[in-house]
């Protein structure tokens, strides 16, 4: 970003930069001497020393836009005029005098009559001497400067729009084209810049360098710019001001040409945003190390927090400029270093997952992609490694809980040792126990399954019994079977099918935990020890003629 040299102008250059004019404030002429200023000074001192409150009645200069200052802001203004680097800056968005004596369109101006000082200026403006026509245009250039940036701000403060207010709409705009075309054209003149010059000499003094005069030059046309910045800045801050975003780019691109010096003056007025920024990742950096466990609520707080000042950049900068992708890119490193953070301190990874999955496509450099792709695929693997112990293996939703894990044993390694001289054998084994993480609300319905088809059982039973009972002395005889007895007995199969299945579902379900699976290839069993039938098999197996 290219920062100016000129730190007065860029101090001055603001959306106060007429309202807080020194010469407007007090009703002075530009190019009053310094003897001038020092005496309406005194003069002011005095009625205020006196008690006298006429003083207040110099300020009927102020055009309606403000109140009468205080007698403290009333000092304050007349320190600024004591630097005469401020000054000069100062005199550059005033009203210039025509004539050194007595200038009308000045007079005019003093008593609020507007319009007749803008019918001299636009008389004069086509004069034939350069010098009288240079100070009309300036003067035109500064009247509707300070109308357009006026408006502007009443718009803004409104919250009005185009739609509701076309014509005002259409004369602020006005405004800001004439004012601007003239600016340029006088940026343009030498002979606008010899007027400065020769006010330099006027003042005399040995601070108005010829350097400082150049950066003057240099900087007033990006100070310029700088204050259609500034009201970018103010409609970023509304979500449906676009198309009045694209109005002051578009006056700045027109008066300023060269894309990349538009673009450092749109980083300038969104350092307050940068810093902002800047602010909230340092504290998420603190509070990630001092509480590692609450880092991903750190890391979500910041990502929400910068939410809004980012949408003011996208705002205004395209989605490729670099200042904005390098402080996105700032914002998401310090949420993944969180989240690295988290997960190290807690191991707890779904939701850490789902915001690393909801960030990641927001990075611009490539580096922090591969790194941040590279942590979700370890986050990944962890978070199944973690489930396979932690999670419930039924539903694989919930947490699993201790008190309803299922325990397997299995057995395995069997190890025939026959004893010499006898027909008899030793045997060994290995046991295991396979504990099959489950959560409350599976055990739950796991046992109210069985219940209720352990009812459904008993009824089926008792109506068979029932159907049975209630037949005829013949029927009892034969012992023939009703259709009361096949449809309770179709009851009682449907039952034991539910039961078998249910039984048969869950059992398939244990046998496919991962570690049930690795032992089971590993040759184990389920139960505590090998039966006395399998471990005759075994050794017959191995001494089909006995071991003599």
């Amino acid at each position: 970003m290219n920062v100016s040299h000129c730190q007065n102008m860029t101090n001055t250059c603001n959306l106060e930069v007429y309202t807080e004019n020194p010469f407007y404030l007090l009703g002075l002429s530009p190019f009053a001497s310094n003897r001038t200023i020092r005496r309406k000074k005194q003069d002011f001192e005095s009625a205020n020393a006196l008690g006298n409150k006429q003083w207040e009645n110099e300020f009927n200069h102020l055009l309606g836009l403000r109140s009468v200052p205080t007698f403290d802001k009333v000092n304050e203004t007349f320190l600024k005029l004591e630097d005469p680097r401020s000054r000069i800056i100062y005199e550059i968005f005033w009203f210039w005098p025509l004539d050194d004596n007595e200038d009308v369109a000045s007079n005019l101006l003093h008593v609020g009559r507007v319009d007749d000082s803008m019918k001299i200026w636009a008389y004069e403006e086509q004069s034939t001497a350069p010098h009288r026509a240079l100070i009309a245009t300036h003067n035109i250039a500064v009247f509707y400067h300070l109308y357009a940036i006026d408006a502007e701000r009443q718009f803004i403060k409104n919250n009005a729009s185009s739609f509701f207010y076309p014509k005002e709409h259409k004369k602020m705009c006005d405004y800001w084209q004439k004012s601007l075309s003239r600016w340029e054209k006088l940026l343009n003149s030498s002979s606008f810049w010899d007027i400065l010059q020769k006010r330099i000499k006027d003042i005399d003094d040995s601070r108005l360098t010829p350097q400082f005069i150049q950066q003057v030059r240099n900087e007033l046309p990006c100070s310029l710019n700088r204050i259609n910045a500034n009201f970018v800045l103010e409609y970023a801050k509304r979500s449906d001001k676009k198309n009045e975003i694209t109005r002051h780019i578009t006056y700045v691109k027109d008066f300023y040409q060269g894309y990349d010096r538009i673009q450092s003056i749109l980083e300038s007025v969104i350092e307050p945003i940068e810093r902002d920024i800047n602010l909230m990742i340092r504290q998420a950096e603190q509070d990630c190390a001092a509480k590692p466990q609450n880092a991903l609520s750190v890391a979500k707080h910041l990502f929400k927090s910068t939410k809004h000042p980012l949408g003011i950049l996208s705002q205004i900068f395209e989605s490729q400029n670099v200042k904005k992708c390098k402080i996105v890119d700032t914002i998401i490193t310090v949420c993944n270093r969180c989240l690295v953070a988290y997960c190290n301190k807690t191991n707890k990874f779904e939701e850490t997952i789902l915001f690393l999955e909801e960030i990641l496509p927001l990075a611009n450099n490539l580096d922090l992609k591969k790194l941040l792709n590279d942590n979700l695929k370890i986050f990944k693997d962890n978070f199944e490694e973690y489930k396979l112990t932690h999670y419930c293996w039924f539903c694989q939703k919930h947490e699993a809980e201790p008190t309803y894990n299922i325990n397997v044993e299995m057995y395995g390694d069997i190890n025939i040792i026959p004893v010499p001289f006898t027909t008899g054998f030793r045997s060994t084994w290995r046991n295991a126990t396979i504990v099959i993480p489950r959560c409350r609300n599976c055990s739950e319905h796991s046992r109210i399954s069985r219940r209720n088809n352990n009812d459904e059982i008993a009824k089926a039973k008792k109506a068979i019994e029932t159907a049975k009972n209630q037949r005829s002395g013949w029927e009892k005889f034969w012992d023939t079977e009703t259709d009361s007895i096949k449809t309770a007995k179709k009851l009682l199969d449907d039952a034991f099918t539910r039961d078998r299945n249910f039984e048969a579902e869950e059992d398939k379900k244990k046998e496919s935990y991962p570690l049930y699976k690795f032992w089971k290839k590993c040759g184990f069993q389920v139960g505590r020890k090998p039966s006395d039938w399998e471990l005759q098999s075994l050794y017959h197996k191995q001494y089909p003629f006995g071991h003599y």
